[in-house]
């Protein structure tokens, strides 16, 4: 297919680092600080429009309230 759709998903940074010092690991980690700076500035925009209109979690102490609609 060629609208075929890849996702790259940011692995976490503990496994690169703790590879060998090797041209693979500064690959891997170049790889994953682009994959980083990309869903950087793809989620800074829905926290600024979601910030503008509130939407906020709202946590309320004990069971009751939490419970209570």
């Amino acid at each position: 297919m060629p609208n075929e759709v890849r996702w790259y998903i940011a692995k976490r940074r503990k496994p690169a680092r703790e590879m060998e010092e090797c041209w693979q690991k500064k690959l891997a980690l170049a790889f994953e600080k682009i994959k980083a700076r990309i869903r950087a500035r793809v989620e800074h925009p829905f926290h600024i429009v979601k910030s503008i209109f509130k939407n906020k979690k709202a946590r309320y102490k004990g069971l009751k309230k939490n419970g209570a609609s």
